[in-house]
Parts: C-alpha cells; sequence; structure tokens
C-alpha cells in the first residue's frame, strides 16, 4: 500500500470537480474512531494528493492498515468548520486513486472559490472562442470582405453574400 492517495471530488451529474474541498483520509474501525492520516485541499479541477503524514501516530496507523491489523481507510469531505459534507467514504485497501462523488449542492463555496470559478470559466471562454475564431480561419468559412464593401452601397454586397 502507498502512503499517498491521489482522487478527484467531482459532481456525478457533470463530472465536473469541485473545488477547495478539505479531503481527510483516516484509518480505523470507523472514520470517527480513527487516527487521521493525513489532509488535503482540492484543486480547480477537483484533484487532491493526501499523503500520510510523517509523523510516529500517522505513519503507525498506517502501518497497522497495511499489515491488516486495522481494517479500513476512510475518505472524508469537510466544510471550512470541519463538519462532514457527506457520508465517509471507505477506501479499498490497496487502492492509491479514488473518485469521490459530492452532489454540489452539498458544498458551501465561499467568496475566493466563487472567484477562482470566475476566473477559470472567462479564461476557459476567451480561449475556446479563439480557437472557434482559428478554426473558421482556418477553414475559410468567415468571408474576408474589405472594408471598402461597407460603403453606402456595400451592405447589399454583404447581405448578397450571405444569401448565396
Amino acid at each position: 500500500m502507498q502512503r499517498i492517495l491521489t482522487g478527484w471530488v467531482i459532481e456525478p451529474e457533470t463530472g465536473l470537480g469541485i473545488a477547495r474541498v478539505t479531503v481527510a483520509w483516516r484509518a480505523g474501525v470507523t472514520a470517527s474512531d480513527g487516527y487521521e492520516l493525513g489532509t488535503a485541499v482540492s484543486g480547480p479541477d477537483g484533484e487532491f494528493t493526501v499523503e500520510v503524514r510523517d509523523e510516529p501516530e500517522a505513519l503507525e496507523a498506517f502501518c497497522r492498515v497495511e499489515h491488516g491489523r486495522e481494517p479500513n481507510t476512510w475518505l472524508m469531505l469537510l466544510d471550512g468548520d470541519e463538519q462532514w459534507l457527506q457520508e465517509p467514504l471507505a477506501v479499498q485497501r490497496g487502492a492509491n486513486e479514488v473518485r469521490v462523488e459530492m452532489r454540489a449542492a452539498d458544498a458551501q463555496p465561499d467568496a475566493e472559490a466563487l472567484q477562482e470559478l470566475t476566473s477559470w470559466l472567462t479564461t476557459n471562454r476567451m480561449l475556446e472562442t479563439g480557437e472557434v475564431t482559428q478554426q473558421l480561419l482556418r477553414h475559410r468559412a468567415v468571408p474576408r470582405l474589405p472594408a471598402r464593401h461597407l460603403g453606402s452601397g456595400g451592405a447589399r454586397h454583404v447581405r448578397a453574400a450571405e444569401c448565396a
């Protein structure tokens, strides 16, 4: 078993990642009675990486799981107040990647998370618009009319080109 667990927090209906969710990895019979191995915060695409803390208690708890003396490890999604956002997810022994589904309605985004989302959407829209424009120009789907055609009679030429 590896000391690193990677995964994604995603919204199940859209498949989009959910950013800024705290992910806690615990070892124990149940999630609430176990020892915390490590934590991480999901990135803009929902991806996270939790590494077992380099502390004696965390390493010992991880070894108990690795050698079958502790039955489970758990992933918990937490809000800013360390409250569970949903029921803990049992992690299969030996897993090094997991996908955690969380309904976006369960999340309470803060102002910083909303600003990150706005920036991401704006950037992607600009990139997609630029890519579409480049594709259209490459395939000459957009007629290139000289500016002199847009004079008083130029509008007729443009309309004729659109109808052809």
